[in-house]
């Protein structure tokens, strides 16, 4: 138990977040890239994102970036047609 203790906190120390943080982060800069892909599914994107399913990646994306996926999704189309 201490040595997690202790990972966990040298890691936060390191790299700002918690392990757990800084997966969910990897997670969602994945999920957004994959998204530019309009053919991908948001169940397809969230399973090769890592997320349990696609109700997890949603509420990750809603709580680290005030958006959803479909939405963030949308946004990105537009700005790839504008270009």
């Amino acid at each position: 138990m201490h040595k997690h203790y202790h990972f966990a906190r040298a890691f936060k120390v390191t790299h700002g977040l918690s392990p757990y943080q800084y997966v969910l982060r990897c997670r969602l800069e994945l999920a957004q890239q994959l998204l530019q892909n309009q053919k991908r599914s948001l169940v397809q994107v969230a399973v090769e994102a890592g997320f349990g399913n696609q109700n997890h990646m949603t509420s990750v994306f809603q709580r680290m970036l005030n958006t959803t996926p479909k939405r963030s999704q949308q946004e990105m189309s537009n700005i790839l047609d504008h270009t």
